[in-house]
């Protein structure tokens, strides 16, 4: 009798044995097979979750998208931070917020806020959502979450702005100055700033029928035919699925957004509101806005646009996204640079022969450039009103011309960018007049307030027309 159940026992472990042995072989020998059934079982699992939110993001009203988003919400009850259908909960729940918002309905915006940050307390994007729903609701210490989220992240620009108007309002310029320059030198730039030059900070994933990796993302770069531009890439055979990541920009969005798909067969272009219908499946937003044609960029951590294909694909088929970027405001951009305190801490960043400032003094030339590149610096002769220059773009700055007749004195106005720096080439000898509120500075020309201006007298009564050149910096 104890032998037979030994022999039994053997048996079991050896069936055991075998067992377990068929699993570690094929998840060693086989790791592509379980790669793709794990990647079908996924998609099985994820594909009604990303219909509801779909439906649910093109419902229409602000108060029937939130409708159907508490339905989704509850249907994604079950799910915890890490399992496949996280990221569609957290998506959920910025939708629910800025439906709730769109409504009219702060209170409720923050309830989805707090649900989506205790779910996820890591997840900077929630906690920013709470303090846009503090904002929103008037609430005090929606300023503190801002510090801590600045804090936490100074190179996003979402999370800089509020500091720095909660610095304005209360006419703290010093805080406001500082500020800015925390957000540059930490690597970020305005997005107003950018809109023009706008061609990195995208990238690209491919599911082959084992989903999205994020290790194996690569970097993409736009080109640019004038305002628009175009982002190529060429999947891979047997792709199942596409992910365009986006610049994680806040002011700045993404207009008339189509996706062209060029083949040996065919060459087509497809509104972003004709994807879905083309390839049988809904698009998938994350962190940015959607509205017909143009996705809005509001600084979230990893915005990206995802779609899976329909049927196979020829090979060599060549996919291109082409956008129009566009800044909305900057809001706070132009009154910090026109503080003194900006132009004070500017000018001390430029000066700087810190390696560690090279970054930041690129980006504070680079945005005061665009400023100075902006606006008008004004000419006059002798009691004249003064006006606009004809101005072109130049390395960090903007150069500006007129030819006059000769006169008794030259008055210029800078324009409304604290610090920047006027070097002049004149066919005549001059003089600081009296009246100037500019310093000398060597060959140029300081303004430390906005609107400085530098009168000029004129010697020599030769000759008779000569041009005025002017560099500001």
């Amino acid at each position: 009798m104890l032998n037979r159940l030994l022999d039994v026992a053997r048996g079991a472990l050896l069936v055991a044995a075998l067992g377990v042995g068929g699993f570690v072989w094929l998840f060693v020998a086989r790791p592509a097979t379980v790669a793709a059934w794990d990647a079908a079982a996924a998609r099985e699992h994820l594909a009604p979750a990303q219909a509801r939110l779909a439906a649910a993001r093109s419902a229409g009203e602000p108060a029937r998208v939130a409708a159907q988003l508490e339905r989704v919400l509850a249907s994604l009850g079950h799910v915890r931070k890490g399992e496949r259908l996280a990221e569609i909960r957290r998506e959920a729940y910025r939708l629910g917020v800025a439906a709730r918002l769109d409504a009219g309905a702060p209170a409720a915006a923050l309830a989805h806020a707090e649900a989506w940050f205790a779910f996820d307390p890591l997840d900077l994007d929630a906690r920013a959502a709470q303090a846009e729903t503090l904002t929103a609701l008037g609430r005090p210490d929606a300023l503190a979450v801002w510090r801590e989220l600045f804090a936490r992240a100074p190179d996003r620009e979402r999370f800089a702005a509020p500091v720095i108007r909660a610095a304005l309002q209360r006419g703290d310029a010093e805080a406001a100055a500082a500020a800015c320059l925390a957000f540059l030198q930490a690597g970020g730039m305005p997005g107003s700033a950018v809109a023009g030059q706008l061609t990195d900070g995208f990238g690209l994933e491919v599911d082959v029928g084992q989903g999205f990796d994020p290790v194996q993302r690569r970097r993409l770069r736009a080109s640019r035919a004038g305002e628009r531009l175009q982002v190529e890439f060429t999947p891979p055979s047997g792709a199942r699925g596409l992910r365009v990541h986006l610049p994680a920009l806040a002011a700045l969005e993404l207009r008339d957004v189509a996706l062209r798909i060029k083949s040996a067969t065919h060459d087509v272009t497809l509104p972003l509101v004709q994807l879905a219908a083309a390839t049988g499946a809904p698009v998938s937003c994350v962190g940015c806005r959607p509205e017909g044609n143009v996705l809005h960029l509001e600084g979230h951590e990893a915005p990206s646009l995802a779609w899976s294909l329909g049927g196979s694909m020829a090979l060599d088929t060549q996919w291109a996204l082409l956008a129009t970027p566009a800044a909305t405001v900057s809001d706070w951009l132009a009154p910090v640079l026109r503080l003194r305190a900006m132009g004070e801490l500017g000018n001390a960043l430029v000066a700087s022969a810190r390696v560690e400032d090279a970054d930041g003094r690129r980006r504070y030339l680079a945005v005061r450039a665009r400023a100075l590149q902006a606006s008008e610096l004004r000419l006059g002769c002798d009691a004249e009103t003064p006006t606009p220059m004809s101005g072109v773009p130049v390395a960090e700055g903007a150069m500006f011309q007129r030819s006059v007749r000769r006169t008794a004195q030259l008055t210029l106005v800078f324009p409304d960018v604290a610090g920047a720096r006027l070097t002049l080439r004149l066919p005549w000898a001059v003089r600081l007049a009296s009246g100037s509120t500019v310093r000398v500075d060597g060959d140029g020309f300081v303004g430390d307030e906005p609107g400085a201006l530098l009168r000029l007298d004129l010697s020599g009564s030769t000759p008779e027309f000569g041009t005025v050149e002017a560099i500001l910096r």
